[in-house]
């Protein structure tokens, strides 16, 4: 007889015989068909079975592992208190760690601990020693709080008179350096950026200053390259305590050398001594020295007193002197030569031509001119080419050709003057014509 053949599968139901089911043995056999799943439902049921049997081992040799028991007893470790077992919810704490100082390790006994600390140095930060004077030295030593206020106090006091050197200026604006927080000196050293845009008074590199004042502060810049100094200053608040225009220092004032520009008066004061010595302004030339001479007595109350001389003295020899006549209270006129040839132009008034006329200054007037071919015994009517405005003084006749010759002779008479004119009259002892050049003065 053999068993049933078992597999270990769940079956979901057991078959119920029936009473018409015949009766049948064998595997397959329906009389063996609810056995067999009575028995492979018992051998899956044994399968799980030892499934969590094994599991519950490895659970246990796990939990052995990692877990305590509530009765464990726990004991407090160096640097700790407290301890017990589990199950009295026991309490560990950390003990009173020792006071640290510059020797401390890092240690724990009993119940306290201790730590390390680093020593100071240029490269590492850590525990420093106070040193409370200025003499001490040391790269792992710090100063007290006392000995930093004197030396801050002492750098205070050096550094109140001295200037603080500010750098490089380089793309800055100008107009944005302004007292106190911009004081000190600074430089640029590239001509393309001292520009005008930004507020440079020449495009050249130098030196700036800026200065404390009663408003924005003051700056003072300084080429490089020429002995020549800038300045401008703020204004007051209702300009912006903005930068005024620069101004070149020294352009009112002449220097020793090279073409200048003056502009205003110059005044220049008698030398103290002598007394009496004419106050002078000299001109260096090649071969000696002019000088413009004053009389430092010169008074409009005294005659004669108003002179000045232009004196030309060569190393060596005698002063020449230039002495120009005094000058009246009154004043005088200097006559120049395109002056004078103009007022005596304007005093000479007349027409230079062969009949014309000129009138003088005092008011002389002269004329002239050339009479007709007037044949013997005849006259002619000659008309000044102007009218003599009181009279006409006389008529001075000259023979335009010789007319007289061996025992005939020709007579010539300028007669009936008048403003106007006058009368050529002719006589001769032949039949021949004559004329005259006419000379006339009035006035």
């Amino acid at each position: 007889m053999a068993n049933l053949r078992e597999t270990p599968t769940w079956e979901t139901g057991i078959y119920q015989l029936e009473t018409s089911d015949p009766v049948m043995g064998g595997e397959n056999g329906i009389d063996n068909r609810a056995p067999r799943q009575l028995a492979n439902r018992t051998l899956w049921l044994k399968t799980e079975l030892a499934k969590a049997v094994e599991s519950i081992g490895r659970n246990q040799t796990l939990a052995e592992q990692q877990f305590a028991l509530k009765t464990t007893q726990l004991s407090a470790g160096s640097g700790l208190t407290g301890g017990g077992v589990l199950r009295d919810h026991l309490t560990l704490s950390l003990g009173t760690p020792s006071k640290i100082s510059a020797t401390s390790t890092n240690t724990a006994a009993g119940n306290t601990h201790s730590h390390e600390i680093d020593k100071a140095s240029t490269t590492v930060a850590g525990i420093v020693q106070l040193v409370n004077n200025l003499t001490a030295g040391g790269a792992n030593k710090a100063l007290t709080a006392e000995q930093g206020k004197i030396l801050a106090e002492s750098i205070a006091t050096a550094v109140s008179g001295s200037f603080p050197n500010r750098g490089a200026l380089g793309n800055r604006d100008l107009n944005d350096l302004k007292a106190d927080e911009n004081t000190g000196v600074w430089y640029q050293s590239a001509n393309t950026s001292a520009t005008t845009a930004r507020h440079y008074p020449v495009t050249k590199a130098g030196t700036l200053l800026v200065l404390p004042a009663a408003y924005k502060g003051q700056q003072i810049y300084i080429p490089f390259d020429e002995p020549v100094v800038y300045h401008r200053n703020t204004g007051a608040q209702s300009e912006n305590h903005a930068y005024r225009a620069w101004r070149k220092i020294g352009d009112d004032k002449l220097g020793n050398s090279g073409p200048q520009t003056f502009n205003g008066d110059l005044t220049i004061a008698p030398p103290p001594t002598p007394a009496n010595r004419w106050p002078a302004v000299f001109f260096q030339v090649a071969n000696g020295v002019w000088r413009m001479e004053f009389n430092p007595d010169s008074n409009n109350d005294t005659e004669g007193s108003i002179r000045f001389n232009f004196v030309f003295q060569q190393q060596g020899k005698k002063a020449v002197y230039l002495s120009l006549p005094a000058v009246s209270a009154a004043g005088e006129k200097v006559a120049y030569q395109r002056w004078v040839e103009e007022k005596i132009g304007q005093s000479f008034t007349g027409t230079l031509s062969g009949t014309g006329w000129t009138k003088l200054p005092n008011g002389l007037i002269l004329q002239w001119g050339q009479t007709p071919l007037v044949f013997d015994d005849r006259t002619a009517d000659i008309t000044f080419p102007i009218a003599f405005p009181t009279a006409c003084f006389g008529v001075q006749l000259t023979e335009d050709e010789k007319r007289t010759h061996s025992a005939n002779a020709s007579h010539v008479v300028a007669k009936e003057l008048s403003r106007t004119k006058f009368t050529f009259y002719h006589n001769s002892t032949l039949a021949v014509s004559t004329s005259c050049w006419w000379f006339a003065i009035g006035n």
